[in-house]
């Protein structure tokens, strides 16, 4: 997860970002040069705010605080002839915040869904778009969409034709409304398969411990059961 500011003067909980080009540039090197020298030392002082692998051709993304102090240490290491001081790196702040910025894959794990559904369902507006990232020297970090906590939490809190933000967009409908306030919603598939995992347990119950799982309140997570239950087809008495 990200705390990602677009401003390079933000406070927290926004924090600005680079990339391993910035830092290079920054330290006065082409970049191979610096990847030769210094990438490695710094790659294990530094952790990557995106796994890499999540989007090909992604650009490492770090935390700025943390890439200045790491480059000031492979550096300050080098010099001297020792290793480098992990101890010398502060830490990101661990708790959750509304704003930390959510890669796909982090996103789907919030939601109960995979990274792929969370693109598809963002290109059908059932999700937001999401938003691009831009490093502290205001460049835009290619191949990388990101979503903020609170954004998803609304979301989930408010599924199309369920109160602020969850209405029908403005203009021609051509399509008649749906019956169910959550059909197509990807929660159902999470919530019928926590029935089916614990079918003696009160709903009330499942309802909690989904929200505690995947976010946003247990009254959502409740009515997300009844219409799991609704939609689930159920045999026919004997």
């Amino acid at each position: 997860m990200l705390r990602a500011s677009n401003d390079p003067a933000a406070q927290d909980p926004w924090r600005p970002v680079t990339t391993e080009a910035e830092v290079a540039q920054r330290a006065g090197m082409p970049l191979t040069t610096w990847q030769r020298r210094c990438a490695p030392r710094f790659r294990a002082l530094a952790p990557e705010l995106f796994d890499v692998e999540d989007a090909r051709g992604l650009a490492r993304v770090y935390d700025l605080a943390q890439a200045e102090a790491a480059q000031g240490e492979v550096e300050a290491a080098l010099a001297e002839g020792r290793e480098t001081a992990p101890s010398k790196i502060d830490a990101l702040p661990g708790a959750q915040h509304p704003e930390d910025r959510l890669n796909a894959r982090e996103a789907g794990d919030l939601l109960g869904i995979d990274a792929d559904e969370v693109y598809a369902l963002a290109a059908r507006g059932y999700l937001p778009k999401g938003e691009k990232v831009r490093t502290a020297q205001g460049k835009t970090i290619g191949r990388l969409t990101v979503w903020s906590r609170r954004a998803l939490a609304e979301r989930m809190d408010n599924a199309p034709g369920q109160g602020v933000g969850g209405g029908r967009k403005p203009g021609p409908q051509p399509e008649r409304r749906k019956a169910r306030p959550y059909q197509g919603d990807p929660r159902l598939k999470t919530a019928a398969e926590a029935v089916a995992t614990a079918p003696d347990t009160p709903t009330n119950r499942i309802a909690v411990a989904l929200a505690e799982t995947h976010g946003g309140s247990t009254r959502t997570w409740e009515r997300i059961l009844a219409a799991a239950s609704d939609a689930t087809p159920h045999d026919s008495p004997a």
